[in-house]
């Protein structure tokens, strides 16, 4: 197979082939631009579907209740993202040997560059009993394309090994790819308003990785963009661990030791969102996991995450992931 703008129905092909699942009814929103599809009961018990998107974007979800491995073949001339909700994600060679993998808020990116045969083995989580990844195929030329010819080197990408990831769980931009794959799942592409926000919030984030790379750009051999880098990366460490906790700019910038302007600058600049921002979206993935664990009632995990008020959260959750708390809790583990 060559380099292809739209791996849609490769990728749609290759699941006919391999008999292991039974393809569900097509959207009338998407047409032929979707595939659905359910694991035979003898196989196991799951979920997966792709579909597209603007762009030659193929958006991939799969969500497995009991272990499925599977084989597959990248398509080179993508950047290929994978981010794992929940459980755990393995990608190994043809011989066994594991290429990538993935725990539950891991985030994986890399370039593609050959044809390679791969297996991919989804574990469920033991506690949420089950496996939940978002995987997201961007053509290489639809990227470049987002940059002003020549401002961007993609060598970064062009001289890493086949099996590298750009993002690991430490990246900057593995909490906006986290966010986005949360919101991901909880939506379904048969009904127009969700399907437009899958398409928004999927070409946002392609647009924070672009932006991303102009950053990487800019850092190269300047110390003091690199400072600020390291210091944003440390407030975001502070923020995720300590969710629950109130802090301030002034705080924060004290605790890293700069300026509260620069610091609210570099962070912007940086990850694509203020402070504030970025602390909501870390409470709310928090308070999505609790409500999951059906244990704790909507007012205790508000609480729990650092809002005084279950009103505000609320609305704040809905916001976010496009369900009230409420409603999460009567989905089914």
């Amino acid at each position: 197979m060559g380099q292809q703008e739209n791996i849609l129905d490769y990728y749609s092909v290759e699941c006919d082939s391999r008999k292991q699942f039974v393809a569900q009814g097509k959207s009338i929103i998407l047409e032929r631009s979707s595939y659905s599809y359910r694991l035979e009961p003898e196989i196991g018990n799951g979920w997966m579907d792709l579909f597209q998107i603007s762009y030659g974007v193929t958006l991939g979800r799969a969500c497995f209740y009991t272990p499925f491995h599977c084989q597959a073949t990248d398509s080179p001339g993508m950047i290929a993202l994978f981010v794992v909700v929940s459980g755990r994600l393995d990608i190994e060679s043809s011989d066994g040997h594991i290429l990538e993998s993935y725990q539950e808020g891991s985030v994986g990116l890399g370039y593609r560059k050959n044809i390679r045969g791969i297996t991919i083995s989804y574990q469920p989580d033991k506690v949420k009993k089950k496996a939940e990844v978002v995987s997201i195929d961007i053509p290489v030329t639809f990227f470049s394309q987002l940059f002003p010819e020549g401002s961007c080197d993609f060598s970064a990408l062009r001289l890493m090994p086949e099996e590298s990831c750009l993002i690991r769980f430490d990246h900057i931009c593995r909490h906006c790819a986290l966010s986005v794959a949360n919101s991901l799942m909880c939506l379904d592409c048969r009904q127009i308003k969700d399907f437009i926000r899958i398409e928004s919030s999927v070409l946002n984030l392609v647009n924070m990785l672009a932006s991303h790379f102009k950053q990487l750009t800019s850092l190269r051999g300047t110390r003091t963009n690199q400072r600020y880098y390291e210091k944003v990366r440390d407030v975001m460490a502070i923020l995720e661990e300590q969710f629950h906790q109130k802090h301030t700019i002034a705080s924060l910038a004290r605790y890293v030791g700069l300026n509260e302007c620069y610091l609210k600058v570099a962070f912007k600049e940086l990850t694509g969102q203020t402070i504030a921002e970025f602390q909501r979206s870390i409470r709310l993935n928090q308070a999505k996991k609790l409500l999951e664990t059906k244990s704790y009632n909507v007012t205790e995990i508000a609480h729990n995450i650092g809002y005084s008020n279950p009103g505000h959260f609320a609305a704040a959750f809905k916001r976010e992931f496009g369900i009230s708390p409420s409603g999460m809790k009567l989905i089914p583990k």
